[in-house]
């Protein structure tokens, strides 16, 4: 079980409310009942019943919660001891278009609490531009999407360690015939009109290569990184689109529909920095990836 499903757990408790619980915590409401459940499951017991108005404690849950209370109270000690000793300093981050569907704004909103003194500065772009950007010291660290060993590129000047995998999905009009589909391949978007990201991206390249090498012509009529995009073209029927599955439970799926490829192609998140970045930012690195672990 992880910190971030006993926050979830405090914050439902606290609130009685699925729908202002997942306000406050910046996620779905659906998600929030998708990790509810999970905890329950993983518990082997119910910690809330639905009444009609409200979410109340069942006994096996305001038991749990008074252990988490204190789980959490020694957690944020820990983490404020560790902020003490923290040295601050000016990082410039690099951000990935899709980054919000990836857990990535709640660790740097965690960071920026617990290190009040850091300055963040942010720049947005495709994972191809930011490498460049990281490459050429314009950069500090940046959250790129692409498939780098998971301790690192030396060889290649930087470290990339895997920050969150995501299935890809294909995103279709729900009235295509293909919306009916459990699962899609490559080859059943063959002719399809297709979005694809946007050409500084990762994801760009990789798709270019697997549509060449199994000799698929899709019609692609554009590229954008933005899922809203993407859900666009699909809802009134332009073109089929893709979409991490992480980014899909995040955003609102009207008229749409969100299928898996089979075989599965994964989008993998990492954090990147220059191997021989100063110790700062490697220690900044260091614990950003920690917070995200333990959340």
């Amino acid at each position: 079980m992880k910190i971030q499903q006993l926050r979830y757990v405090l914050t439902l408790a606290s609130t009685k409310n699925y729908t202002r619980a997942a306000k406050i915590l910046y996620i779905t409401q659906p998600t929030l009942s998708q990790q509810i459940q999970r905890v329950e499951e993983e518990l082997g017991t119910q910690l809330f019943v639905r009444s009609p108005h409200q979410v109340e404690l069942t006994p096996a849950g305001q038991a749990f919660v008074e252990h988490a209370e204190k789980i959490m109270q020694e957690w944020n000690a820990a983490l404020q001891d560790l902020a003490a000793r923290h040295d601050r300093t000016r990082l410039r981050i690099g951000l990935f278009w899709t980054f919000t569907g990836h857990g990535v704004p709640d660790v740097l909103r965690l960071y920026t609490t617990l290190y009040p003194g850091a300055e963040l500065e942010f720049q947005i772009g495709g994972s191809v531009d930011l490498l460049a950007m990281l490459k050429n010291r314009e950069l500090d660290m940046a959250f790129i999407t692409g498939n780098y060993h998971e301790q690192g590129t030396r060889e290649e000047g930087f470290l990339a360690r895997i920050w969150d995998r995501s299935p890809l999905m294909v995103i279709v009009n729900s009235h295509h015939p293909l919306a009916a589909r459990h699962s899609l391949t490559l080859k059943d978007l063959d002719g399809e009109n297709v979005l694809v990201s946007g050409k500084h991206t990762y994801h760009y390249a990789y798709m270019m290569r697997q549509f060449a090498q199994n000799n698929l012509h899709p019609h692609i009529i554009g590229g954008t990184s933005q899922p809203d995009a993407v859900l666009q073209a699909a809802r009134c029927g332009l073109a089929v689109g893709f979409l991490a599955r992480r980014t899909v439970e995040n955003s609102y799926l009207q008229d749409v529909t969100a299928i898996p490829l089979n075989p599965p192609i994964e989008i993998v998140i990492n954090l990147a920095w220059n191997s021989d970045a100063d110790s700062a930012v490697q220690e900044a690195a260091e614990e950003i990836l920690r917070m995200h672990q333990g959340a």
